[in-house]
């Protein structure tokens, strides 16, 4: 059914939106509780063509080679407080939300984070009227590591706002790292890289008020890449998604501007040479650049449209630039990824 289609498409981003915007430490690539996406990240997410799908090798030093997707739509993720969204009544227990944009579609997942989990608490917007856990869905245990794995169930109860239907869904989810080493993007590539593989279980039961209508059971087998510098995850993929035996749509993405982990508030670039400073922001025709690493400058719009890309140099001719929000990306000399940064063009 439709409606089933649209409602794991929300779980998986769901999933996605949480687990797997978390990070690993340089040295023992494991996950903390500072790892974790803050109040006021965005990111920008290109969907990809899923022809030839490959998830690769698991284990140590292995090198996954992306570097021929084929962006088909952007997605846009905000990190925020509940109390911003429409809906911090129904989740009174979550201390972060994530707005999702996909098209005409805005959707809002909430979490509960502590010291030694982080939980997903429900969803609201879309297809989905509200999704509310009642035995809530534990997404990543603190702190992770290679070859470390964890089990976890939950149960949730979903409304959709155009039909009245409920649906009740059972979850089981086994996540295990798996594997460690390089990853290679379209736009970057990435060193010290931890994978996840999740393989994940659930039962739909759909209602009429309270007359039983028909029952689903998903097998789903998904991977996320995460790296030592970001709080975003890098790329998802969802090579097996089977309902009721029946392969469906598979699903691959990755995020083209994922936030660093930053020393400090003030000081908005991190860059393993020296201290970096992008300025003036706002910025009307020059951007100022002080970083002694070379290398490239890319700047995206709003819609993950590339804009503008040249050699990095201390000054950055913006003039031609509407005005607006932006993205500007610095990649060195071997097209890793130093820092992202969001300017305003006046």
């Amino acid at each position: 059914m439709k409606l089933y289609t649209k409602k794991m498409k929300t779980k998986l981003l769901l999933i996605c939106g949480f687990i797997f915007s978390l990070m690993i430490t340089t040295k023992a690539q494991t996950i903390t509780l500072a790892n974790s996406q803050i109040i006021g990240d965005s990111i920008i997410v290109y969907r990809s063509d899923t022809l030839g799908l490959y998830q690769g090798a698991s284990g140590v030093g292995v090198t996954w080679d992306f570097s021929t997707l084929n962006n088909i739509g952007t997605v846009y993720r905000y990190t925020m407080d509940p109390s911003s969204t429409p809906y911090p009544t129904l989740y009174p227990s979550s201390n972060r939300a994530e707005k999702t944009i996909s098209g005409t579609s805005t959707n809002y997942q909430f979490y509960n984070t502590q010291n030694d989990s982080t939980t997903i608490v429900g969803t609201s917007g879309g297809v989905i009227d509200s999704t509310i856990y009642s035995n809530t869905d534990k997404a990543m245990i603190f702190p992770f590591t290679y070859l470390n794995t964890f089990y976890d169930s939950s149960i949730s109860f979903a409304y959709y706002n155009t039909s009245g239907i409920k649906n009740h869904s059972y979850h089981s989810r086994t996540t295990t790292a798996d594997g460690s080493g390089t990853l290679i993007l379209p736009n970057a590539t990435y060193t010290n890289v931890l994978r996840y593989k999740i393989i994940h279980y659930e039962v739909d039961s759909l209602f009429s008020g309270t007359n039983f209508i028909s029952k689903s059971v998903w097998n789903i087998e998904e991977y996320i890449w995460v790296d030592a510098g970001h709080r975003a995850y890098l790329l998802y993929a969802n090579p097996l998604k089977k309902k009721n035996g029946v392969q469906q749509a598979k699903s691959v993405h990755y995020v083209t501007n994922p936030p660093l982990i930053l020393p400090t508030e003030i000081q908005p670039i991190y860059n393993p040479l020296e201290s970096t400073v992008i300025y003036p922001n706002p910025a009307k025709n020059v951007l100022n650049i002080n970083c002694s690493t070379t290398g490239s400058v890319t700047i995206f719009n709003t819609f993950g449209q590339v804009v503008l890309k040249a050699k990095l140099t201390n000054d950055l001719d913006i003039s031609g630039l509407m005005k607006g929000f932006y993205f500007v990306q610095l990649s060195n000399d071997q097209n890793e990824i130093v820092m992202t940064k969001k300017i305003i063009k006046e």
